[in-house]
């Protein structure tokens, strides 16, 4: 399997998780909408999956 695949998998994983655990999209209905908790949350499921 690549590696983009691979890394592909894990994202569409950790967001269905993130959906079924029903984490909200942002902590506070006056927080900025730049980026959802889940986009924050992504990175660091990747980095720690992928070792650095």
């Amino acid at each position: 399997m690549s590696r983009k695949l691979e890394i592909y998998k894990i994202v569409k994983m950790g967001l269905k998780a993130m959906k079924r655990a029903k984490i909200p999209l942002y902590w506070s209905k006056y927080s900025r909408k730049d980026h959802t908790i889940h986009q924050h949350i992504m990175p660091i499921v990747l980095a720690q999956y992928l070792g650095t």
